[in-house]
């Protein structure tokens, strides 16, 4: 598939040739979930920071407008030079005019006719005045309506014939500064999305078997994030957990060596294991007789008596109290491999003993090997598992504080 780039920030596009349509068709499908989904993301951010303060902010001019015209109006009533106690009608003056003439009360009389003349000349300039101010409001309604519909216009201004990218449009709305913390976890996600992109090397999960992880990661990041296992999905791990600690442990310390060199931001751990995989069935009859394997007793840190304890460990691993732990290490498919007993083990002290709220997430992968499946339903406990898709089973353990039975031989 050919692509000619151009900058986001312009008006040009990113156009894409493919001569097979099969192809267009599969990767159409996730990027048409995609566009949707920063389609929404667009109309809300643009209906909310644009469009509503715009709206707002005119209607208030209109108000202001309106309010003025209102207090215009009050101030000059219409009926402001007419006192019903000082002018009377023209008819009870002038009868009162007589009456003063027959009594020959010059001085009153004079009185009453200069208030019939001032009456006279004030109903004049009130008729005026009115006609006035009622030709001022029509023009300043006029002038509110003109400012709703130049504000509607000016919304729709936004959207420019050359936007034709979605997302180029929302990088100029959202023209933000970047802080330091966020440039680093944005470009470390940014070099996942390029190696993923020109590896031809994948992950040894599946899309379904990520999906389950990546939706917790939705959830619970910036997290503690423990995995077991250095691989290629490493750089992977680490980007879905921005702003959060993503430790790895791993056996092999020139593997360890080898992918630090490519991702030096990753944060991993040389370690070794006292169990081989061929000591399982043995490893589980130690753990149902020794004190300090069992739940109500059992600790990680310095604990040689059990062996199935993980000892040696860096003081990260123990000081830590971990959100999500994931199981895809140590080796596990011929005898001699470490195995992942102790690991599940672990895991499991470590969920049990967990002082913050919430529960441990714990994933383990290859749970069609018998030996992963037989640990996993001895500690981490089918009760507790909450969703499996492919070779890859996800468990919510509580801490021992919020479990509601206890049992001191027993995890489950």
């Amino acid at each position: 598939m050919k692509n000619r780039q151009n900058s986001c920030m312009g008006n040009e596009r990113n156009i894409f040739i493919e001569e097979n349509p099969m192809t267009i068709q599969a990767i159409l499908s996730p990027t048409a979930r995609l566009f949707l989904s920063e389609l929404l993301f667009f109309g809300y951010d643009f209906f909310v920071r644009r469009a509503i303060p715009i709206v707002s902010y005119l209607l208030y001019l209109s108000v202001r407008i309106l309010k003025y015209y209102v207090n215009l109006m009050g101030r000059y009533p219409l009926h402001d030079y007419i006192d019903q106690n000082e002018f009377t009608s023209k008819a009870v003056i002038l009868s009162r005019i007589k009456q003063l003439s027959k009594k020959k009360k010059k001085k009153e009389k004079a009185n009453c006719i200069i208030r019939l003349v001032k009456r006279r000349t004030m109903s004049r300039e009130d008729n005026v005045m009115n006609r006035h101010y009622f030709a001022d409001g029509r023009k300043l309604s006029l002038v509110a309506i003109a400012g709703l519909i130049a504000g509607v216009i000016l919304i729709l201004s936004f959207r420019k014939p050359g936007d034709y990218s979605l997302l180029c449009s929302l990088a100029k709305f959202r023209a933000q500064p970047i802080h330091e913390g966020e440039f680093s976890d944005m470009e470390t996600q940014l070099q996942a999305i390029v190696h993923y992109a020109t590896s031809k090397i994948v992950p040894q999960q599946n899309y379904g078997e990520i999906s389950i992880t990546f939706d917790v990661l939705k959830k619970r990041a910036p997290c503690n994030f423990l995995v077991f296992g250095l691989g290629y999905d490493s750089l992977m791990w680490n980007s879905l957990n921005p702003h959060g600690k993503t430790t790895f442990i791993e056996e092999d310390p020139k593997w360890v060596e080898i992918v630090l060199k490519t991702a030096p931001d990753l944060h991993a751990y040389p370690v070794k294991y006292r169990t081989e995989l061929k000591e399982a069935d043995d490893l589980l009859s130690h753990y149902r007789s020794e004190p300090s394997c069992f739940p109500s007793k059992a600790y990680l840190r310095g604990n040689d008596q059990c062996r199935l304890a993980l000892t040696g460990f860096p003081d990260e691993f123990y000081d830590t109290e971990w959100d999500l732990i994931m199981i895809d290490a140590p080796r596990g498919y011929f005898p001699e491999a470490p195995g992942r007993m102790a690991a599940i083990f672990s895991a499991a002290v470590m969920a049990r003993n967990r002082k913050g709220s919430g529960v441990t997430h714990v994933f383990l992968h290859d749970i069609d090997r018998r030996v992963e499946k037989l640990f996993a339903n001895e500690f981490l406990c089918k009760k507790y598992l909450v969703k499996g898709f492919g070779r890859l089973w996800h468990f919510e353990i509580p801490s021992a504080v919020n479990m509601t039975t206890h049992d001191g031989s027993g995890f489950c």
